[in-house]
């Protein structure tokens, strides 16, 4: 049985000729074996690169959750020092022993 070839044209009663008229001989089982060996390699990269982002993208949001309570943290902090830093002008008075 002939297994097309991807790049190949199918032409009823010529199985096998290829865009640049080449005749190509169906794959072996061995031929078979080897790309799908390829392939299932090329997916397991594929998944263990598609894993890896996923924590690292995690590990990001995780790390932007700390910088914004951080920040919100920090500008409550401003906020007091700025409204203790305003105090009414009768508080900046000397203390009697001066």
């Amino acid at each position: 049985m002939f297994t097309p070839v991807s790049g190949m044209i199918n032409h009823p009663g010529r199985p096998g000729i290829c865009r640049h008229n080449q005749i190509q001989s169906p794959m072996t089982d061995t031929d078979l074996e080897t790309r799908i060996i390829e392939l299932e390699t090329r997916i397991s990269h594929l998944d263990q690169a598609m894993t890896d982002m996923s924590m690292m993208v995690k590990r990001q949001w995780d790390r932007i959750d700390v910088l914004e309570r951080r920040n919100h943290l920090l500008g409550e902090d401003m906020k007091r020092m700025n409204d203790f830093m305003q105090t009414a002008p009768e508080d900046d008075v000397p203390p009697p022993h001066y």
